[in-house]
């Protein structure tokens, strides 16, 4: 027989669904005008499936498919797991050391490799016959006719249909973009434009030491990554500009001036990447130099790809395959005011502003940015577990150690609360002029003149408690650290369908919607609550993790945090 909540979720498995596709982040291009650590970042690498951790080219397919070429094979990734192609089955292609990739405009995936160039079409790979002198490919273009150009370290080649043939220009190719009527190479000292009337070649001022590897299109000219730093080809031609990047006075980890990297997005910022450092340049010519606490330390971009989505693809030699998209929030951390990031509390003062309370103060967010209102000066040992402002704009406070009053500039604490002064207090909650407290000796009752505790049934464990919710009917429902308990009469006691939460930590209670109670864990998965029957979900049901420390819903959409 089902329950209550097993029918319901039966009735609203399709618009489930259609739910967990909404909360699927809507995608565009990087917004530009974000800082890096505002994007939202994933990474992938060995424990995810990539067959190898340095990812030295991405391209994507005309399914959607992100391909991934490592120093040991293919990987396609469908945004949740790789299929990995190498020596076994790759028809004998071997696609080992792939570091140059493109889907042609007939949907052909060409792959170049230290040994020759690959292609797969229909679901199988193809090796293009080259000559020996031939085979180490370096980068791959399709001209504007449809025809794929090929640069090696003996030249540039052409595939006819059957194999690669050779061309006029025999110079080594490092690096090969397409623009609108020309293909520009990459050379040692030198850029060439080669159209149908006749090539022309801008010389790197640094001469032939300076090994062209990159080139990309943007806005303001032709971008140049070599071996020795950065170059510049205006619009319009003229003479190749070095542009300085100041690596050195940002990156802790050393500096290097050679281009591994070099990608515009669509918004025509430039994103550089250098053997130690990840810069964007914005199109107005700031750079930004990411830091290793926002990234990863030494980065070694290798790769970079925008997809059709706007996402951008950044492949390490290091650390696997990065996705960059504009994330849920943005982060503010010390970089934007914060004197200190760890946050435990949020919530709204009287004037609609954001105030947030830290490990050791309190700060007030307005148009200027982060305010301290309450420091250790006013309030010793101050770390602020919970917020909550009484109808009379008063600040209650939550501490490690104790509970504070802050009015109107000034800290006006009941002699009172002198009992809670060594237990944390982790929740204040107002009901009709009593105030609940939950602490770590229990639940309390304030009436504005008696601070009272609350006893548990007999046979029932004590436990911290760390979450009141109360609902519309004024049910009290209590999250403590041995399980979940109810305001019966006097008494605190475990409800029926709670039973399989005893003994477990609970995190947090709030209403979803009407007639639906959801409660989170610290290990034991999230639970929904409906007419008295309790359903639990955890990773074996789809979620993430089993950890989870908040839960919050805005208009349509469920937010749980976790430490994951």
């Amino acid at each position: 027989m089902s329950t209550p909540i097993a029918r319901w979720l039966q009735r609203v498995r399709h618009g489930a669904w259609i739910c967990l596709m909404a909360l699927a982040p809507t995608v565009h291009a990087l917004d530009p005008a974000k800082e890096f650590h505002d994007y939202g970042i994933d990474n992938w690498n060995t424990n995810a499936g990539l067959p190898q951790t340095s990812v030295l080219t991405i391209t994507q397919d005309r399914t959607g498919y992100i391909w991934v070429g490592t120093q040991d094979g293919l990987a396609r990734f469908d945004g949740l797991r790789f299929d990995v192609f190498d020596r076994r089955n790759s028809d004998g292609a071997d696609p080992l050391n792939v570091n140059t990739s493109l889907c042609d405009s007939r949907g052909r995936l060409w792959f170049g490799t230290p040994n020759g160039l690959l292609f797969y079409e229909n679901g199988r790979f193809h090796r293009v016959a080259s000559s020996a002198h031939a085979k180490s490919v370096t980068a791959i273009v399709e001209s504007g006719d449809g025809e794929v150009w090929i640069g090696t370290a003996s030249g540039m080649l052409r595939y006819d249909g059957t194999s690669l043939v050779s061309t006029a220009h025999s110079a080594p190719v490092y690096s090969l973009v397409r623009d609108t009527n020309a293909i520009w190479i990459g050379g040692p000292g030198t850029v060439t434009r080669h159209a149908t009337d006749g090539d022309r070649v801008f010389q790197i001022p640094s001469g032939k030491d300076a090994l062209v590897t990159h080139l990309t299109l943007a806005k303001q000219g032709l971008w140049i990554g070599t071996s020795v730093g950065l170059y510049l080809l205006p619009n319009g031609g003229g003479e190749v500009v070095a542009q300085q990047l100041n690596i050195a006075a940002n990156s802790k980890s050393g500096a290097s001036s050679r281009i591994e990297n070099l990608f515009a997005d669509r918004d025509d910022s430039l994103w550089i990447g250098t053997p130690t450092t990840l810069l964007r340049r914005y199109e107005n010519g700031t750079v930004e130099h990411v830091r290793d606490e926002d990234f990863i330390s030494s980065a070694f971009v290798d790769a970079a790809f925008e997809d059709r989505e706007g996402n951008l693809w950044l492949g390490s030699r290091t650390e696997g395959l990065f996705r960059l998209w504009n994330g849920w929030a943005d982060r503010l951390g010390a970089n934007d005011g914060l004197t200190d990031s760890l946050i435990w509390s949020v919530t709204r003062d009287p004037a609609g502003h954001i105030v947030l309370g830290s490990n050791s103060n309190v700060m007030r967010l307005d148009e200027d940015g982060p305010h301290e209102i309450l420091s250790t000066k006013q309030i010793p040992n101050l770390s602020a577990y919970e917020l909550n402002y009484d109808a009379d704009g008063r600040l209650w406070v939550g501490m490690r150690a104790g509970l504070a009053i802050y009015d109107h500039d000034r800290v006006a604490t009941p002699p009172v609360f002198s009992r809670l002064a060594h237990a944390q207090v982790n929740a204040i909650v107002p009901q009709n002029g009593v105030y609940w407290i939950g602490s770590q000796d229990g639940l309390f009752k304030y009436d504005g003149e008696e601070l009272r505790q609350i006893p548990v049934a007999p046979g029932i464990v004590e436990a911290q408690v760390r979450a009141i919710h109360i609902d519309i009917d004024g049910t009290l429902t209590i999250g403590t650290e041995a399980g979940v308990r109810r305001l019966e009469g006097n008494l605190l006691r475990p409800p029926a369908w709670a039973k399989p939460l005893e003994g477990r930590y609970i995190t947090s209670v709030t209403t979803i919607r009407p007639g639906l109670l959801g409660i989170t864990t610290r290990d034991s998965g999230l639970g929904l609550v409906r007419d008295n029957h309790l359903l639990m979900l955890d990773d074996r049901n789809g979620l993430p993790v089993n950890n989870s420390w908040a839960m919050q819903t805005v208009g349509d959409y469920l937010y749980v945090s976790n430490i994951d």
